[in-house]
């Protein structure tokens, strides 16, 4: 859901949400190599999947 604060900002929501999406970018960057790891479109489709609807 979204999250409101008294003058209807975004900064509760965006508070609460971006360290949650930086520990899933974080992990699918472990999952990546340039000579190792996933292939690059396998990356992207976990990006688009997973990351970017948190």
């Amino acid at each position: 859901g979204v999250t409101f604060d008294r003058r209807l900002t975004w900064n509760e929501h965006t508070d609460k949400i971006a360290p949650k999406a930086n520990a899933s970018f974080s992990r699918c960057r472990r999952l990546c190599g340039r000579n190792w790891g996933l292939r690059p479109c396998l990356t992207l489709w976990i990006y688009t999947r997973i990351i970017r609807p948190t």
